[in-house]
């Protein structure tokens, strides 16, 4: 496979990966503050992105914003899965020293809002693509996030094009033929599809339970109980895995300030029917998980 395009970094030290032509782009683009750790069951936790990125893992998005989509390539030949896929070279390529496992990470020009004021259609329409290119990269269909492989850390080879993509330019390369049969072989939730689901269900209910709360003004009693109900929600058995508890929490806290500060209006379009059938439905479904 031609890898011309490609700046291969290999740092001695984690000091020296900084001064590599990409790094600070790549620094500039993950969260201000962000999850991290060198054991995820021992030391993960939101750390300030000067500290984070050394750190062997970390994440490159926020719950509120996508502007990374990482796969996870299982494969002693990771650098090879995108053109056996025929999708274009990622921004970094993350491997594993001794084995080759990597991670592809492909960063998007304009990131992907999930939060109450975004629109659906492109939330969607990024979970699809991730989904396609998750089947068509052989990727882990069970990777989860948020952690992913530090492309500044010595631990590590980091191959850079440090390119941005359009989502819809990442679609086109997308072999919809190819991507539809393996489709049949992957009948659960996978990825930001998740996020997508959990998001929807819950700020439907959100605007149902919010009236309870608001009249008693009661914020911390309605996002505990958003908590509560996500908590099910994430761990629906449509998903291929959990979704993460970590991008569980950002989720609740963006339905849950976006639905009390917008109290009037949702319950005036609640009131005259606005909400619609199939969400009322969704609703009741819902309600029953947090009794």
């Amino acid at each position: 496979m031609a890898r011309s395009n490609l700046a291969f970094a290999e740092p001695s030290a984690i000091a020296a990966s900084f001064s590599q032509p990409w790094a600070e782009s790549f620094i500039q683009s993950i969260p201000t503050v962000t999850w991290s750790a060198n054991s995820p069951a021992r030391d993960m936790r939101r750390r300030p992105r000067a500290d984070a990125v050394r750190f062997r893992r970390l994440a490159f998005n926020s719950a509120a914003s996508k502007r990374w989509l990482v796969f996870d390539i299982d494969d002693c030949d990771a650098m090879d899965a995108p053109h056996d896929a025929s999708l274009p070279m990622p921004t970094l390529a993350i491997v594993n020293r001794r084995d080759g496992h990597g991670h592809l990470a492909y960063r998007l020009r304009s990131p992907v809002t999930f939060s109450d004021r975004a629109r659906e259609a492109p939330r969607r329409f990024v979970a699809d693509v991730e989904r396609d290119m998750t089947l068509l990269l052989g990727a882990d269909r069970a990777y989860t996030g948020p952690l992913a492989k530090n492309p500044l850390h010595r631990d590590f080879r980091t191959f850079a094009t440090n390119r941005d993509f359009e989502l819809r330019e990442l679609a086109a390369h997308v072999d919809r033929d190819a991507a539809h049969a393996l489709r049949a072989t992957c009948s659960r939730e996978i990825g930001l599809g998740r996020n997508c689901t959990v998001f929807n269900d819950l700020r439907v209910y959100a605007y149902r339970a919010v009236i309870n709360f608001k009249r008693r003004d009661d914020f911390r009693g309605f996002l505990h109980r958003l908590a509560a109900v996500a908590d099910d929600l994430r761990q629906n058995p449509a998903f291929m895995t959990p979704l993460p508890q970590t991008e569980t929490i950002g989720i609740v806290r963006s339905v849950a300030r976006w639905t009390w500060k917008n109290f009037r209006s949702i319950a005036s379009s609640a009131s005259s029917g606005h909400v619609g059938s199939k969400a009322v439905k969704s609703v009741g479904a819902i309600t029953s998980l947090s009794m």
